[in-house]
């Protein structure tokens, strides 16, 4: 998308869906649409310029936070921008994911679900991103109980790696091949890992001279 013609759609224009601020440009293009449409460098860098008047408590037309959906879109610079901003990283956005299951999950959870190293290390260099609750499950049964799982942004990489490594066995067991693509999510999930380990040895001293 060509940031000249985007400068056009100013001044910005504010509509509000439920409780939270909608925005929307000049012709009705809303910042929303653009970080669906844009590279992330035009997405950041029109957000930065806008900074002003768009805030990071700003929401999609679905009501979606514009973090969750810079973190899905795999564009660590505007998630940058937004936490630079003070967007906030432990939102949580519901998901239907099956009948009778509904999930909750923050911006680093769709992130490490997805294997978007860039993405994880940006919202991991900030201190703000907990890395426990990272994803709430609510199951329904037959019975209308339900059942409530919370998982912290560990069991969710590994339980990503085991899949991924299960899936490799069986190919190779059935002489398949795994697949680069599948090859690379793995080589993905090892690297957050690794990463999430780090960040949490780096805090661990923090929080305890804090106590």
């Amino acid at each position: 998308m060509n940031m000249t013609r985007m400068r056009f759609f100013l001044p910005v224009a504010l509509c509000f869906s439920v409780s939270r601020p909608v925005c929307c440009m000049e012709d009705g293009v809303c910042f929303s649409d653009v970080i669906t449409r844009s590279s992330d460098s035009q997405a950041a860098s029109l957000f930065v310029s806008l900074r002003e008047q768009l805030g990071p408590e700003f929401v999609s037309k679905r009501g979606v936070p514009l973090l969750y959906l810079a973190c899905a879109h795999n564009q660590p610079k505007l998630t940058a921008a937004l936490l630079a901003a003070g967007a906030d990283p432990n939102v949580q956005v519901r998901t239907e994911t099956g009948i009778g299951t509904v999930s909750y999950r923050t911006p680093l959870a769709r992130a490490v679900a997805e294997g978007l190293e860039g993405v994880v290390d940006v919202l991991l260099a900030s201190p703000r991103t907990e890395l426990v609750g990272a994803a709430c499950t609510l199951v329904r049964d037959d019975c209308d109980e339900v059942t409530r799982t919370v998982q912290t942004i560990d069991e969710l990489v590994e339980a990503n790696i085991k899949s991924l490594e299960v899936a490799r066995d069986k190919a190779v067991s059935g002489g398949r091949s795994f697949g680069d693509y599948s090859q690379e999510g793995l080589r993905s999930m090892l690297a957050i890992k690794q990463k999430v380990t780090e960040v949490r040895a780096a805090r661990q001293p923090c929080k305890e001279k804090a106590d």
